[in-house]
């Protein structure tokens, strides 16, 4: 982690060594227990693509706060479901951070669009496109990904 040291040491200077947890890199099992520890995810990437994590953290019912990176609008598409921070600054992030400190979680609505964004959802509207391609009727319209 880069400037690993120096937040060490501003971890120590602001008291807060009871409330910030450096837990570093984790087993790929153990990355739902953490998340769903969290109040929310903070992922202050450049780029990101769709972002499965997004939909991870959400399926624990947590919130995310995200760069305007890539998908990041389509999928943060509710203030439920987290926010998308602009511009991508500290100050920003720290903005939004204190903004979400205050947020009444709804974790059931934020699960229940994670579940409408599953591999299982992402590949039967993969087959209806197929489907398409093929001239195949499909028997009704997928939910939408994102309400």
């Amino acid at each position: 982690m880069p400037d690993f040291e120096r937040l060490q040491q501003e971890v120590l200077d602001l008291g807060l060594v009871d409330d910030v947890v450096f837990a570093g890199r984790r087993p790929h099992q153990e990355i739902a227990l953490w998340m769903g520890a969290s109040d929310w995810l903070l992922v202050s990437s450049v780029r990101e693509g769709w972002p499965t994590v997004y939909f991870e953290a959400m399926a624990c019912g947590r919130p995310v706060l995200t760069s305007n990176v890539d998908c990041a609008k389509q999928a943060i598409c509710q203030g439920a479901y987290g926010s998308v921070i602009e511009p991508r600054t500290p100050e920003a992030f720290a903005s939004a951070i204190i903004t979400a400190m205050r947020m009444d979680c709804q974790p059931e609505l934020i699960r229940a669009c994670a579940e409408l964004n599953s591999w299982a959802r992402w590949a039967e509207k993969s087959m209806r496109v197929f489907d398409n391609v093929l001239g195949i009727e499909a028997d009704s319209e997928p939910a939408p990904w994102c309400t």
